[in-house]
């Protein structure tokens, strides 16, 4: 009886109390492997697949961290809760990265940004190669890589990144909100 009472007391965290603790979590496992590859070096860090697989590890989290929030508040969650849940935690998480990369590319080491841009422009000119390219449209290949990494390592750049990935996590919410979703069963029988 005692316990029940407790339980009813202690009020239900919102989805956005619940992400922000998540988008913490997530944001700190984010610069962890951000670190890493750092000391990996600036090869690693612009790597496609590198990105596609923390890209792959940043959903399994947000996925894992509302699924936790559905078990706690009674196993079932509207598509609405979820998509906030998600989108809170992958903006919070994401924050946490633009500070982390700001401090990294500002205070840490200032000439990672140029060394950054050079790796992206030689696997721009790899990638090309490997597509049968030569000549000029080599030369277009790594004018054009130069031309997109300009600026994107600077304050404003990471500003700006930010932002427009906040277009892009609303977009991934909307997939986790509907893997996340659990409608309550509604019964025939009375």
């Amino acid at each position: 009886m005692e316990d029940q009472q407790n339980e009813e007391l202690v009020e239900k965290k919102t989805p956005v109390q619940h992400a922000l603790k998540w988008g913490a979590v997530v944001g700190v496992i984010g610069a962890i492997i951000t670190l890493l590859l750092y000391v990996m070096g600036p090869d690693m860090m612009v790597k496609w697949w590198v990105g596609l697989l923390s890209l792959a590890v940043f959903i399994g989290l947000v996925i894992y961290g509302g699924i936790n929030y559905r078990k706690e508040i009674g196993g079932y969650m509207d598509f609405g809760p979820a998509f906030i849940h998600g989108f809170v935690t992958l903006a919070i998480a994401g924050l946490i990265g633009t500070v982390i990369n700001l401090l990294l590319y500002t205070v840490v080491d200032p000439t990672l940004p140029e060394a950054l841009s050079e790796a992206a422009v030689e696997q721009a000119m790899s990638m090309a190669e490997g597509f049968g390219a030569s000549g000029d449209a080599l030369d277009q290949a790594a004018e054009n890589a130069r031309a997109q990494t300009e600026g994107q390592f600077s304050t404003m750049g990471l500003l700006k990144q930010y932002f427009i990935g906040l277009i892009i996590y609303a977009v991934l919410s909307l997939i986790t909100g509907l893997i996340v979703r659990r409608k309550e069963k509604v019964s025939d029988v009375y």
